[in-house]
């Protein structure tokens, strides 16, 4: 068994994977499997790679687009066309990012930082896509997503790996948010809230919540099979 199966170390991914199913966290974290990736998937990965390489080396638009080239998964594609297509669509983009970028007058404090912090008898970790300092001298929190579903209703404030980065900041770096910003690369749309530190209550229900049925192996539930990502691999899909 891997240490990825430790029940009193989480992550957004395993509290998310068990919330889906928790044959999904099984499949996953106690049986050390991977998903198959899709074509959706493979271009976020692709993207968040490139995207991590810019913010650690630097430089312009066609340094982005190397960051790209290195970075590109060809993973879970059904044709040629559809991977062209899709690199087509992440050059895209990256394009419109980093002129999204230009105006800008933030300082890029953190990316691609990783976090650790202790809650009750848990360890939580993670990995901060962004942090910037405003102009104004307060800090936002900035994580990257594709954005294929367009939602009119997305608050940040209610999005829980937004805030458990929050927590992580704060704990691990003693950096209070100022801002909670979900950036929809896909639409070149920004989602920013004030951060509230009242909304760190439900953030740490939800991880004690998850936590305990995972600490006792709750099986009791199941996800949507139709939309999950192992249903030709999983026994128990219907």
């Amino acid at each position: 068994m891997s240490h990825c199966a430790n029940p009193l170390e989480l992550n957004y991914s395993k509290i998310m994977a068990y919330k889906n199913c928790p044959f999904l966290y099984a499949y996953i974290y106690l049986n050390g499997k991977y998903t198959p990736y899709s074509a959706k998937s493979s271009l976020g990965v692709s993207i968040h790679r490139a995207l991590a390489k810019y913010a650690r080396f630097g430089g312009d638009l066609s340094d982005l687009f190397i960051y790209y080239d290195e970075s590109w998964n060809n993973s879970g594609f059904q044709s040629p066309q559809e991977s062209m297509e899709f690199y087509n669509k992440g050059s895209r983009i990256l394009e419109d990012f980093w002129l999204n970028n230009q105006d800008k007058k933030s300082r890029i404090i953190f990316a691609e930082r990783d976090f650790k912090f202790n809650f009750e008898k848990w360890t939580v970790k993670g990995t901060i896509d962004r942090l910037d300092r405003n102009a104004d001298g307060k800090y936002e929190l900035i994580d990257y997503k594709i954005g294929f579903e367009n939602r009119d209703d997305f608050n940040p404030l209610e999005n829980l790996q937004l805030g458990i980065y929050a927590i992580g900041l704060e704990e691990s770096f003693n950096i209070n948010v100022d801002y909670l910003t979900c950036w929809f690369l896909l639409r070149s749309q920004r989602v920013s809230a004030a951060y509230d530190k009242s909304a760190r209550a439900f953030v740490f229900d939800e991880i004690r919540n998850i936590g305990e049925k995972i600490i006792n192996k709750d099986y009791s539930s199941k996800g949507d099979c139709q939309k999950c990502s192992i249903k030709k691999l999983c026994r128990h899909a219907d």
